[in-house]
């Protein structure tokens, strides 16, 4: 029988007040959707996922883990290279996704070994194939957007729920409509929004 791998997913500490642990030890919102999201894609029997946010508790660098996922948003992006840095320094493969490295994967480059460019769900068997030959490294992108249809649940038990006022969950769609021009959302999601959008009878 195969051995288990072990793989962290970790969310880097923001300096925001909402995802701190300010309100009767509980923090205002759990900021770990999409790792809960990334969780989902990992086979369950292969491998122990491990989900640290770091804004409720402090990453363990000591752990013996096969790969370090890491999300990476502009506010913490800068931490999470530190915590990169410091998983690599170890010999631990470490792969970053999130809005700010999928448009500046050189940058991200410098301190992962790979990259998720956009949305895991139509890459995360060839990353996971990858990790088992030893082979992690570069840019990982899918051809297509994913239509949403047949997503598995988020691991929701992940979640590490009386440490959070706000616990709950849902995504009804990816992308925005709006398409302000300071903002990343629509370049990357837009064409998502759209097939959502097209599955919905809207009344005449």
């Amino acid at each position: 029988m195969a051995r288990t791998r072990r793989i962290p997913l970790i969310n880097p500490r923001a300096d925001t007040f909402a995802p701190r642990p300010l309100f009767f030890g509980k923090a205002l919102y759990s900021p770990v959707a999409g790792l809960l999201a990334i969780a989902a894609l990992i086979p369950e029997d292969e491998y122990e996922i491990i989900l640290t946010d770091e804004n409720i508790e402090p990453v363990d660098f000591d752990l013996n883990v096969d790969m370090v996922g890491i999300s990476s948003m502009t506010s913490y992006v800068n931490r999470g290279y530190e915590i990169a840095d410091a998983f690599r320094a170890r010999g631990v493969p470490v792969i970053m996704g999130g809005v700010h490295v999928s448009y500046l994967t050189q940058e991200a480059l410098k301190h992962a070994d790979a990259v998720v460019v956009g949305e895991a769900e139509l890459i995360m068997d060839k990353v996971l194939e990858d990790l088992q030959h030893g082979r992690l490294y570069g840019i990982y992108k899918a051809e297509n957007l994913h239509s949403m249809t047949g997503m598995p649940m988020p691991r929701q038990k992940l979640l590490k729920s009386n440490r959070y006022i706000n616990k709950g969950f849902v995504q009804t769609s990816r992308g925005c409509h709006h398409g302000c021009t300071f903002c990343a959302e629509p370049t990357m999601y837009a064409c998502v929004f759209a097939i959502v959008l097209s599955k919905i009878s809207l009344p005449r």
